[in-house]
């Protein structure tokens, strides 16, 4: 399955990601949201920040 992750370019989370400094992106909510049960080890999850274009592209290696 593939999922789109939308990333806000003032915290710089796909520079982070790129240079090794960040490797779980994760998001907490009181009621489970979607992707919530759905995203699987070896989805692919591609990486934009707000109003741009996709930039990056990564595998999941482990969901917990």
């Amino acid at each position: 399955m593939q999922h789109l992750a939308f990333m806000k370019k003032s915290l710089g989370f796909l520079e982070k990601i790129i240079s090794g400094n960040k490797t779980i992106e994760s998001r907490w909510y009181k009621n489970r949201k979607t992707p919530w049960d759905r995203i699987q080890k070896w989805d692919i999850v591609y990486f934009k920040n707000s109003w741009e274009r996709v930039n990056l592209k990564a595998k999941v290696s482990k969901v917990l």
